[in-house]
């Protein structure tokens, strides 16, 4: 009500780079990465509470350095060697509508990218 505009029909992704050079989404619990419109929409999110803090995430972003450190250590205490995690992006696919009005195409916006080498900086 008073942070501005959220977004309208867009989706998350995170896309995820291994140390191996795989690259995976941390949405999807490491399923190959995938750009496509999930289908219905709130199967994209594991719950109704991840959809609010997600939306959060994108109206007031200073706690979306939280989020990469939480998806980088999640990460990379199941996994080892070159199958842990190297870097993530957080990006919101955004609905946008061509300037004649005559189609809608989805934007990839970059939220954040973070090194999981150095957390402690943003890069």
């Amino acid at each position: 009500m008073f942070t501005g505009s959220l977004p309208a029909g867009g989706w998350f992704v995170a896309p995820g780079k291994l140390k191996d050079g795989t690259k995976v989404d941390l949405m999807k619990e490491g399923a190959p990465l995938s750009w496509a419109k999930p289908k219905p929409m709130w199967k994209s999110y594991k719950t109704e509470r991840w959809r609010k803090y997600l939306f959060h995430l994108y109206a007031n972003n200073k706690q979306i350095l939280h989020y990469a450190r939480f998806l980088c250590r999640s990460w990379n205490a199941d996994h080892h060697g070159e199958k842990q995690l190297d870097s993530l992006e957080i990006v919101y696919m955004s609905r946008e509508h061509r300037s004649n009005g005559s189609a809608q195409f989805f934007k990839e916006n970059v939220l954040f990218h973070f090194n999981c080498r150095e957390p402690g900086k943003r890069s």
